[in-house]
């Protein structure tokens, strides 16, 4: 299914400039309507992208901050401190994706980026892999979904290994779906 425009923000670093603009806000649209608004820049050339290695950073922020929140962030994608990410339009989460999970340093920086900004609240947060989500690795029942959390990536710098059906575990499932609709419509 391809995308409709109106849900996408692009910006374009090379250009300097808006290439699709997308000013909705999140509480303003349904999820029959869209179920995600998306923003991107093209801070890594999609050819270059292993999206086998692509992963996310996951927050939820409170209902009455999600508007000003994802402005926040597409603030970001223009200045090219944040790549690409997506809100859900039903329950707010925001995902903000890295290139590469495997790159402890980057993950960390984009991290440290959403701290320093005040787009993380002092609450934990988990970092999955897109490769978890495809295989329908979801956290419940006390099983972890993630494989960083952010009050432990630096000092072990590297993913969990408790064996709750994470990192470790994970790829052994079905690993057949290999879609990303916002990747794939390019």
């Amino acid at each position: 299914m391809a995308l409709d425009d109106k849900y996408i923000f692009e910006y374009d670093h090379i250009l300097r400039k808006v290439i699709n603009e997308c000013t909705l806000n999140p509480s303003e649209v349904s999820q029959e309507e869209t179920p995600w608004l998306y923003a991107s820049n093209e801070k890594y050339p999609y050819e270059e992208v292993n999206f086998e290695k692509v992963g996310k950073w996951m927050i939820f922020p409170p209902e009455e901050k999600i508007d000003s929140i994802w402005n926040k962030i597409k603030e970001s994608i223009k200045d090219g401190s944040l790549w690409s990410c997506k809100v859900s339009t039903s329950n707010y989460a925001i995902m903000i994706y890295t290139k590469d999970y495997t790159d402890i340093d980057d993950v960390i920086k984009v991290l440290q980026y959403l701290e320093s900004t005040g787009l993380k609240s002092n609450r934990v947060i988990h970092y999955k892999t897109d490769q978890q989500t495809r295989s329908g690795i979801y956290a419940g029942r006390g099983r972890r979904a993630s494989i960083y959390s952010s009050n432990t990536i630096r000092t072990t710098r590297k993913p969990h290994e408790d064996g709750q059906g994470d990192f470790l575990s994970w790829r052994r499932r079905d690993e057949s779906s290999n879609s990303n609709a916002y990747f794939d419509r390019k």
